[in-house]
């Protein structure tokens, strides 16, 4: 479910930034105007782009930024050329208008998805180690509200409005206990093939319905439900998806 909106957003940005490119040359008056001639236009200049900022990533780090303008901008001219005849300084003027006219557009579909898909989580300190470093970027997974045992979520403990990452351990109705350095659920020990650390603490707890115990995988330096308790299913913005890179380099 999260994967195909994932792709409708994709496939609707694209199909809002051909549009966008659509109404800034009927701005200009282009002649024999076509939607689907702007659509291969924008795909075009967004695949030169990617294949731009990977070359230059890799040979140049830091440098990609100027490289995509420019390689952006000779693919666009050149089909606004071929296509329609336009000028270089008319092209030029569209490649600066284009942003303008889909910022709106683009607006609307980022708080649709913040607000109600997913979002973007930057892991803040060692808490995850070693799943998750310190400024690893996660996206988030706010469709998806069943929440199972192993998976990693992003919530606000509570009487905290910071979001902070941690493992699911403990599910709703179950009695969960900590000792000799072990977890137990239910009075089974608990096999976590995710940390091979052992678990410091002293607990037993039943959880109520709604309330998920979570613990980070560095369990000697977590901050987590051994020390502010269950969390409600309310808290919780939603599970972590995919990493994607770490903000650090």
């Amino acid at each position: 479910m999260f994967i195909s909106i994932l792709v409708l957003f994709l496939v609707v940005t694209v199909f809002a930034g051909a549009g966008g490119l659509f109404l800034a040359l009927k701005l200009f008056k282009a002649e024999n105007l076509s939607y689907k001639k702007s659509l291969i236009i924008f795909i075009a200049v967004g695949v030169v782009d990617a294949v731009v900022d990977m070359i230059v990533n890799f040979i140049l780090p830091g440098a990609e930024s100027i490289f995509i303008f420019i390689a952006s901008f000779v693919v666009l001219a050149y089909f606004l050329r071929k296509h329609y005849q336009m000028s270089w300084g008319k092209s030029a003027a569209i490649y600066f208008i284009h942003p303008i006219i889909t910022l709106p557009a683009y607006m609307i579909l980022v708080f649709v998805m913040y607000s109600f898909v997913g979002q973007v989580f930057v892991v803040a300190g060692s808490s995850m180690d070693p799943t998750y470093n310190n400024s690893d970027v996660v996206l988030v997974n706010m469709l998806d509200k069943k929440f199972d045992r192993g998976e990693v979520l992003i919530f606000n403990p509570p009487n905290d409005s910071d979001y902070q990452i941690s493992r699911v351990v403990g599910l709703p109705l179950e009695k969960i206990s900590i000792r000799e350095g072990q977890v137990w659920i239910n009075d089974s020990l608990v096999s976590e093939n995710y940390s091979d650390e052992t678990t410091p603490g002293d607990i037993s707890i039943t959880l109520e319905e709604n309330q998920y115990f979570v613990m980070g995988d560095n369990r000697g330096s977590s901050f987590d439900s051994r020390n502010f308790g269950p969390i409600s299913k309310s808290n919780i913005l939603g599970s972590v998806f995919y990493k994607t890179y770490s903000a650090s380099y």
